[in-house]
Protein backbone atom coordinates (compact mmCIF):
# COMPACT_ATOMS: atom_id res chain seq x y z
CA UNK A 1 0.00 0.00 0.00
CA UNK A 2 1.26 4.14 -1.12
CA UNK A 3 1.80 5.67 2.02
CA UNK A 4 -0.28 8.75 1.93
CA UNK A 5 1.88 12.20 3.10
CA UNK A 6 -0.35 14.59 4.83
CA UNK A 7 0.68 18.14 6.18
CA UNK A 8 -1.53 19.21 8.88
CA UNK A 9 -1.65 23.16 9.37
CA UNK A 10 -2.53 24.36 13.00
CA UNK A 11 -2.35 27.26 15.05
CA UNK A 12 -1.00 25.96 18.22
CA UNK A 13 2.39 23.67 19.07
CA UNK A 14 0.64 20.29 19.17
CA UNK A 15 -2.21 19.29 22.06
CA UNK A 16 -2.25 22.85 23.30
CA UNK A 17 -5.14 23.51 21.83
CA UNK A 18 -8.40 21.69 21.93
CA UNK A 19 -9.92 22.01 18.49
CA UNK A 20 -6.42 20.16 17.09
CA UNK A 21 -6.09 17.83 19.86
CA UNK A 22 -9.08 16.60 19.77
CA UNK A 23 -9.94 16.98 15.81
CA UNK A 24 -6.93 15.55 15.07
CA UNK A 25 -3.98 14.89 16.88
CA UNK A 26 -5.73 12.04 18.91
CA UNK A 27 -6.89 9.77 15.69
CA UNK A 28 -2.70 10.21 14.56
CA UNK A 29 -1.46 7.00 15.98
CA UNK A 30 -3.71 5.28 14.03
CA UNK A 31 -3.53 6.90 11.07
CA UNK A 32 0.53 6.69 11.62
CA UNK A 33 -0.83 2.54 11.90
CA UNK A 34 -2.36 3.10 8.39
CA UNK A 35 0.50 3.81 6.50
CA UNK A 36 0.36 7.82 6.39
CA UNK A 37 3.24 9.96 6.91
CA UNK A 38 2.20 13.24 8.87
CA UNK A 39 4.13 16.51 9.30
CA UNK A 40 2.67 19.38 11.94
CA UNK A 41 2.98 22.66 10.75
CA UNK A 42 2.25 25.00 13.83
CA UNK A 43 3.12 28.78 14.35
CA UNK A 44 2.94 29.22 17.71
CA UNK A 45 5.70 28.30 20.84
CA UNK A 46 5.27 27.29 23.66
CA UNK A 47 6.82 30.97 25.00
CA UNK A 48 4.48 33.06 22.92
CA UNK A 49 1.63 30.59 23.79
CA UNK A 50 1.81 32.01 27.18
CA UNK A 51 2.40 35.97 25.95
CA UNK A 52 -0.73 35.55 23.87
CA UNK A 53 -2.97 34.57 26.73
CA UNK A 54 -1.74 37.02 29.47
CA UNK A 55 -2.63 40.69 29.96
CA UNK A 56 -0.81 43.29 29.01
CA UNK A 57 2.61 42.83 26.79
CA UNK A 58 0.32 44.08 23.81
CA UNK A 59 3.62 45.23 21.76
CA UNK A 60 5.04 41.97 22.40
CA UNK A 61 1.41 40.19 21.10
CA UNK A 62 1.65 42.47 18.61
CA UNK A 63 5.54 41.29 17.45
CA UNK A 64 4.04 37.53 17.86
CA UNK A 65 1.18 37.95 15.33
CA UNK A 66 3.47 39.53 12.62
CA UNK A 67 6.43 37.03 12.79
CA UNK A 68 3.73 34.40 13.11
CA UNK A 69 2.17 35.40 9.84
CA UNK A 70 5.90 35.23 8.11
CA UNK A 71 6.45 31.67 9.84
CA UNK A 72 2.98 31.01 7.97
CA UNK A 73 4.23 32.25 4.76
CA UNK A 74 7.48 30.53 4.60
CA UNK A 75 5.81 26.93 5.26
CA UNK A 76 3.51 27.33 2.79
CA UNK A 77 5.87 28.54 -0.32
CA UNK A 78 8.71 25.69 1.25
CA UNK A 79 5.97 22.69 1.57
CA UNK A 80 7.00 20.08 -0.47
CA UNK A 81 4.41 17.86 -2.58
CA UNK A 82 2.18 16.16 -0.60
CA UNK A 83 -0.65 14.04 -0.92
CA UNK A 84 -3.58 15.78 1.88
CA UNK A 85 -2.93 18.86 3.13
CA UNK A 86 -5.55 19.32 6.29
CA UNK A 87 -6.46 23.18 7.44
CA UNK A 88 -7.69 23.54 11.37
CA UNK A 89 -9.94 26.63 11.22
CA UNK A 90 -7.04 28.67 9.75
CA UNK A 91 -4.31 29.78 8.67
CA UNK A 92 -3.70 32.25 10.29
CA UNK A 93 -5.43 35.04 12.52
CA UNK A 94 -4.64 37.28 9.77
CA UNK A 95 -7.06 37.22 6.35
CA UNK A 96 -4.61 38.29 4.42
CA UNK A 97 -3.42 36.19 1.75
CA UNK A 98 -5.64 33.69 2.50
CA UNK A 99 -6.87 33.06 -0.75
CA UNK A 100 -3.43 33.72 -2.49
CA UNK A 101 -1.69 30.60 0.21
CA UNK A 102 -5.07 28.61 -0.86
CA UNK A 103 -4.22 28.90 -4.04
CA UNK A 104 -0.86 27.64 -3.72
CA UNK A 105 -1.17 24.95 -1.59
CA UNK A 106 -3.83 23.98 -4.28
CA UNK A 107 -0.93 22.99 -6.63
CA UNK A 108 1.12 21.19 -3.80
CA UNK A 109 -1.46 18.61 -2.96
CA UNK A 110 -4.64 16.06 -4.28
CA UNK A 111 -6.95 16.80 -1.62
CA UNK A 112 -7.28 20.01 0.91
CA UNK A 113 -9.03 19.25 3.57
CA UNK A 114 -10.51 22.07 6.35
CA UNK A 115 -11.54 21.12 9.46
CA UNK A 116 -13.76 23.41 11.81
CA UNK A 117 -15.54 22.59 15.12
CA UNK A 118 -16.87 26.45 15.85
CA UNK A 119 -18.88 28.86 14.00
CA UNK A 120 -15.59 30.74 13.45
CA UNK A 121 -17.09 33.11 10.53
CA UNK A 122 -18.85 35.60 12.93
CA UNK A 123 -18.27 39.21 13.08
CA UNK A 124 -15.31 40.16 15.53
CA UNK A 125 -16.75 42.89 18.15
CA UNK A 126 -13.58 45.18 18.54
CA UNK A 127 -13.75 47.17 14.54
CA UNK A 128 -9.92 46.77 14.53
CA UNK A 129 -10.06 42.96 14.88
CA UNK A 130 -12.86 42.55 12.41
CA UNK A 131 -11.37 44.16 9.81
CA UNK A 132 -7.70 42.67 10.42
CA UNK A 133 -9.10 39.11 10.75
CA UNK A 134 -12.26 39.35 8.29
CA UNK A 135 -13.30 35.98 9.83
CA UNK A 136 -16.32 35.60 6.97
CA UNK A 137 -14.21 36.44 4.19
CA UNK A 138 -11.77 34.05 5.64
CA UNK A 139 -13.63 31.42 6.41
CA UNK A 140 -15.51 31.56 2.72
CA UNK A 141 -12.18 31.53 1.33
CA UNK A 142 -11.14 28.24 3.22
CA UNK A 143 -14.22 26.09 2.54
CA UNK A 144 -14.82 27.49 -1.14
CA UNK A 145 -10.95 26.57 -1.92
CA UNK A 146 -11.15 23.01 -0.09
CA UNK A 147 -11.44 19.98 -1.76
CA UNK A 148 -13.85 18.21 1.59
CA UNK A 149 -15.22 20.11 4.70
CA UNK A 150 -15.34 17.95 8.11
CA UNK A 151 -17.60 20.01 10.20
CA UNK A 152 -17.96 19.07 14.26
CA UNK A 153 -22.10 19.18 14.08
CA UNK A 154 -24.97 19.49 11.42
CA UNK A 155 -25.58 22.97 12.24
CA UNK A 156 -22.13 24.04 11.15
CA UNK A 157 -22.29 21.46 8.56
CA UNK A 158 -24.86 23.47 7.06
CA UNK A 159 -23.50 26.72 6.76
CA UNK A 160 -20.68 25.32 5.11
CA UNK A 161 -22.53 24.01 1.90
CA UNK A 162 -23.41 27.20 1.47
CA UNK A 163 -19.36 27.19 -0.26
CA UNK A 164 -18.56 23.53 -0.83
CA UNK A 165 -21.51 20.46 -0.94
CA UNK A 166 -18.74 18.24 -0.17
CA UNK A 167 -18.86 18.37 3.64
CA UNK A 168 -18.39 15.67 5.73
CA UNK A 169 -19.65 15.58 9.60
CA UNK A 170 -17.24 13.76 12.34
CA UNK A 171 -18.63 15.32 15.89
CA UNK A 172 -15.56 15.84 18.25
CA UNK A 173 -14.63 12.79 19.90
CA UNK A 174 -12.91 11.21 23.42
CA UNK A 175 -10.20 8.74 23.98
CA UNK A 176 -12.45 6.59 26.07
CA UNK A 177 -8.78 4.73 27.10
CA UNK A 178 -7.91 8.19 28.22
CA UNK A 179 -10.97 9.63 30.06
CA UNK A 180 -11.34 6.93 32.19
CA UNK A 181 -13.90 6.88 35.65
CA UNK A 182 -11.88 6.65 38.85
CA UNK A 183 -14.23 5.96 41.13
CA UNK A 184 -12.03 5.71 44.37
CA UNK A 185 -10.86 9.33 44.00
CA UNK A 186 -14.18 10.85 45.21
CA UNK A 187 -15.06 11.98 49.04
CA UNK A 188 -18.27 10.02 49.84
CA UNK A 189 -18.67 13.13 52.76
CA UNK A 190 -19.08 15.77 49.65
CA UNK A 191 -20.76 16.55 46.80
CA UNK A 192 -18.52 18.49 44.18
CA UNK A 193 -19.62 20.48 40.97
CA UNK A 194 -17.34 20.54 38.42
CA UNK A 195 -16.64 23.05 35.26
CA UNK A 196 -13.42 23.01 33.49
CA UNK A 197 -13.11 25.38 30.37
CA UNK A 198 -10.65 27.75 29.20
CA UNK A 199 -10.17 31.72 29.87
CA UNK A 200 -12.65 32.27 26.64
CA UNK A 201 -15.51 30.14 28.36
CA UNK A 202 -15.69 31.81 31.87
CA UNK A 203 -18.07 34.35 30.96
CA UNK A 204 -20.32 31.04 30.41
CA UNK A 205 -19.36 29.89 34.25
CA UNK A 206 -20.86 33.06 35.56
CA UNK A 207 -24.21 33.12 33.79
CA UNK A 208 -25.32 30.44 36.52
CA UNK A 209 -23.53 31.86 39.49
CA UNK A 210 -27.20 32.92 41.29
CA UNK A 211 -28.21 29.42 40.67
CA UNK A 212 -24.94 28.15 42.48
CA UNK A 213 -25.07 30.73 45.16
CA UNK A 214 -28.79 29.58 45.93
CA UNK A 215 -27.16 25.91 45.75
CA UNK A 216 -24.54 26.74 48.11
CA UNK A 217 -27.45 27.83 50.23
CA UNK A 218 -29.46 25.10 50.42
CA UNK A 219 -26.63 22.14 50.29
CA UNK A 220 -23.39 23.16 52.73
CA UNK A 221 -21.65 20.05 51.76
CA UNK A 222 -21.44 20.98 48.29
CA UNK A 223 -18.32 22.12 47.02
CA UNK A 224 -17.20 24.23 43.22
CA UNK A 225 -14.14 22.68 41.55
CA UNK A 226 -13.63 24.78 38.27
CA UNK A 227 -10.75 24.60 35.82
CA UNK A 228 -9.85 27.12 32.79
CA UNK A 229 -7.42 29.96 33.60
CA UNK A 230 -6.77 31.42 36.99
CA UNK A 231 -9.83 33.91 37.47
CA UNK A 232 -11.37 34.64 41.53
CA UNK A 233 -15.33 35.09 40.95
CA UNK A 234 -16.29 37.00 43.93
CA UNK A 235 -19.53 36.01 44.60
CA UNK A 236 -19.16 32.08 44.95
CA UNK A 237 -15.44 32.69 46.79
CA UNK A 238 -14.02 30.64 44.95
CA UNK A 239 -11.13 30.29 42.28
CA UNK A 240 -10.94 29.20 38.95
CA UNK A 241 -7.58 27.41 38.49
CA UNK A 242 -5.27 26.48 35.34
CA UNK A 243 -5.74 23.70 33.84
CA UNK A 244 -2.95 21.35 33.16
CA UNK A 245 -3.32 18.63 30.25
CA UNK A 246 -1.18 16.32 33.04
CA UNK A 247 -3.83 16.11 35.86
CA UNK A 248 -7.04 16.89 33.69
CA UNK A 249 -7.59 12.87 34.48
CA UNK A 250 -8.21 12.96 38.32
CA UNK A 251 -9.16 16.46 38.34
CA UNK A 252 -12.18 15.41 36.30
CA UNK A 253 -13.08 12.44 38.57
CA UNK A 254 -13.00 14.68 41.75
CA UNK A 255 -16.13 15.84 39.94
CA UNK A 256 -19.64 14.47 41.10
CA UNK A 257 -21.73 17.01 38.58
CA UNK A 258 -20.51 18.57 35.41
CA UNK A 259 -22.35 21.47 34.18
CA UNK A 260 -21.87 23.08 31.33
CA UNK A 261 -23.57 26.66 30.72
CA UNK A 262 -24.10 28.12 27.40
CA UNK A 263 -25.62 31.35 26.23
CA UNK A 264 -28.00 30.57 23.51
CA UNK A 265 -26.40 32.71 20.54
CA UNK A 266 -24.88 31.87 17.39
CA UNK A 267 -21.75 30.97 18.49
CA UNK A 268 -23.14 28.80 21.11
CA UNK A 269 -24.83 26.93 18.39
CA UNK A 270 -21.93 25.87 16.72
CA UNK A 271 -19.97 24.56 20.05
CA UNK A 272 -19.31 20.38 19.31
CA UNK A 273 -20.06 19.51 23.41
CA UNK A 274 -16.29 19.01 24.29
CA UNK A 275 -17.03 19.35 28.15
CA UNK A 276 -19.84 17.25 28.46
CA UNK A 277 -17.69 14.25 26.57
CA UNK A 278 -15.07 14.58 28.72
CA UNK A 279 -17.51 14.60 31.84
CA UNK A 280 -19.31 11.28 31.05
CA UNK A 281 -16.75 9.47 29.54
CA UNK A 282 -15.46 9.76 33.31
CA UNK A 283 -19.05 8.85 34.64
CA UNK A 284 -20.32 11.82 35.10
CA UNK A 285 -23.27 13.06 35.22
CA UNK A 286 -24.02 16.32 33.18
CA UNK A 287 -26.44 19.68 33.85
CA UNK A 288 -26.07 21.73 31.01
CA UNK A 289 -27.80 24.29 29.06
CA UNK A 290 -30.59 23.12 26.16
CA UNK A 291 -27.89 25.28 23.31
CA UNK A 292 -26.75 23.90 20.12
CA UNK A 293 -25.43 20.02 20.42
CA UNK A 294 -26.02 19.53 24.12
CA UNK A 295 -29.71 18.03 23.56
CA UNK A 296 -28.49 15.52 21.40
CA UNK A 297 -26.22 14.84 23.23
CA UNK A 298 -27.95 14.29 26.50
CA UNK A 299 -30.57 12.62 24.48
CA UNK A 300 -27.53 9.84 22.92
CA UNK A 301 -26.32 9.17 25.90
CA UNK A 302 -29.02 9.54 28.50
CA UNK A 303 -25.93 11.04 30.61
CA UNK A 304 -28.16 13.92 32.21
CA UNK A 305 -30.59 17.25 31.86
CA UNK A 306 -30.63 19.78 29.89
CA UNK A 307 -31.96 23.24 31.36
CA UNK A 308 -34.05 26.31 29.23
CA UNK A 309 -33.73 28.65 33.07
CA UNK A 310 -32.45 29.30 36.36
CA UNK A 311 -35.20 27.34 37.61
CA UNK A 312 -34.31 24.31 36.08
CA UNK A 313 -30.96 24.65 36.74
CA UNK A 314 -31.95 24.45 40.46
CA UNK A 315 -34.14 21.68 40.12
CA UNK A 316 -31.65 19.00 37.70
CA UNK A 317 -28.60 19.96 40.10
CA UNK A 318 -30.74 19.62 43.30
CA UNK A 319 -31.81 16.40 42.12
CA UNK A 320 -29.04 15.22 41.21
CA UNK A 321 -27.59 16.51 45.03
CA UNK A 322 -29.52 14.20 46.72
CA UNK A 323 -29.13 11.52 44.76
CA UNK A 324 -26.33 9.95 44.53
CA UNK A 325 -27.42 6.48 43.29
CA UNK A 326 -28.83 8.69 40.43
CA UNK A 327 -25.92 10.33 40.14
CA UNK A 328 -23.90 6.77 39.75
CA UNK A 329 -26.89 5.31 37.37
CA UNK A 330 -27.15 8.19 35.14
CA UNK A 331 -22.98 8.39 35.15
CA UNK A 332 -22.62 5.39 33.75
CA UNK A 333 -25.61 5.55 31.01
CA UNK A 334 -23.64 8.62 30.07
CA UNK A 335 -20.23 6.39 30.06
CA UNK A 336 -22.25 3.88 27.77
CA UNK A 337 -23.33 6.62 25.28
CA UNK A 338 -20.48 7.86 24.95
CA UNK A 339 -18.62 5.02 23.70
CA UNK A 340 -21.58 4.14 21.30
CA UNK A 341 -21.40 7.54 19.88
CA UNK A 342 -18.73 9.75 20.17
CA UNK A 343 -15.46 7.62 21.30
CA UNK A 344 -12.77 7.97 18.83
CA UNK A 345 -12.87 4.05 18.10
CA UNK A 346 -16.32 4.82 16.75
CA UNK A 347 -15.26 7.28 14.39
CA UNK A 348 -11.44 6.67 13.80
CA UNK A 349 -12.67 4.25 10.60
CA UNK A 350 -14.49 7.32 8.99
CA UNK A 351 -11.94 9.50 10.07
CA UNK A 352 -9.06 7.33 7.95
CA UNK A 353 -11.73 7.18 5.20
CA UNK A 354 -12.33 10.73 4.46
CA UNK A 355 -8.33 10.78 4.05
CA UNK A 356 -8.01 7.88 1.22
CA UNK A 357 -11.37 8.78 -1.05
Amino acid sequence: MKKIKVAVFGIHRPFRAPNERYRFEQYKNFLLQNDLIINYYYIINGEDDKILFSKGNYFKKIWIYIKSFFKRWQQIIKLNQCDVIIIYRELHWFNCLTKHWMNIIKNKTQKIIFDFDDAIWLKEKNILAEWIKSPAKKFQTLVAHADMVIAGNSYLSHYAQQWNKNVHIIPTCVDTDYFVPIPEIKDKNKCVIGWMGSHSTIQHLKTIIPVLKKIKQLYPFVEFKFIGNKTYLSDLNVYVEDWQKENEIEILNSFDIGIMPLPDDEWSKGKCGLKMLTYLSCEIPCVVSNVGVNKEIIEKTSGGFVCNNDKEWLEKLSLLIENPTLRESIGKQGRKGIEEHYSIKKWREKFLELFLL
